[in-house]
């Protein structure tokens, strides 16, 4: 059709339905790429939920290795507690029946840490300190008992400085001597008794006359000296650790 005899009527006509066909062309265009772009963005987004959800995982698995890891740890931090709990119980019950005097004869027990003292240290003079009731209890000559089993008879009679001893009483026998395993040949001894009063809940200290040594065998700091040795084979005994790590412990 030319321009002179075109008609109005057909010419719009046909103008309109190359509107639509440019109108629906651009529709499907753009309903295609928005359903492209809907399906990159599922695809992106599953993506990321599977990576985010691959995070989660290795996460958690992170912090159960984490946990189970720490399991032992806790189970034997646990464990060497109530061992550590088990052994101060037992420890305070054995200063308890120290304090209390239960199970031992008392009076040797003290001569003998007394005369352990007397006889390793290199001196001829001593001062030995009791609590007030101790001293009380055991008199003078008490210092004879500690002078005989320790080996170191006093060779004179006469009575210590300022009237503090005296050489009246024999050892029992078959009460010991620790002459036999400690030193000796050191000649005799003077011993003289002293008072701590309260400081002193049982057992003794020796300190030589001149107060420059002392050796402290009371029974709470006889317990403390021993006590590591005392606490390794206590646990192996009551089976809280094996016998041969308490052997290989042991001094």
């Amino acid at each position: 059709m030319t321009a002179g005899n075109a008609n109005p009527q057909v010419l719009q006509e046909e103008v309109l339905a190359d509107a639509r066909r440019r109108a629906e062309e651009t529709v499907r265009k753009a309903r295609h790429e928005a359903e492209a772009i809907l399906a990159k963005a599922r695809a992106d987004a599953d993506a990321d939920r599977r990576s985010r959800l691959a995070a989660a995982e290795a996460e958690a698995a992170r912090r159960r290795d984490v946990a189970l890891a720490a399991i032992p740890i806790q189970v034997g931090r646990r464990r060497l507690e109530c061992i550590e709990a088990a052994l101060a119980a037992v420890h305070d019950e054995a200063l308890r029946r120290l304090d209390a005097r239960e199970g031992f004869d008392y009076r040797e027990a003290v001569t003998r840490l007394a005369a352990q003292a007397v006889a390793a240290m290199d001196a001829a003079r001593f001062v030995l300190d009791l609590s007030d009731a101790d001293r009380q209890a055991f008199g003078d000559g008490w210092l004879d008992e500690v002078r005989r089993c320790a080996g170191r008879e006093r060779t004179t009679t006469a009575p210590l400085p300022d009237g503090r001893g005296s050489e009246t009483a024999p050892l029992p026998d078959g009460r010991g001597s620790v002459a036999a395993r400690l030193p000796d040949g050191r000649g005799s001894v003077e011993l003289a008794l002293g008072s701590a009063g309260a400081a002193i809940r049982g057992g003794v200290i020796v300190r030589d006359a001149d107060g420059r040594r002392a050796w402290d065998n009371t029974l709470a700091a006889r317990l403390e000296r021993l006590w590591p040795a005392l606490r390794r084979r206590i646990a192996a005994a009551a089976g809280l650790v094996p016998a041969a790590q308490a052997a290989k412990e042991s001094p």
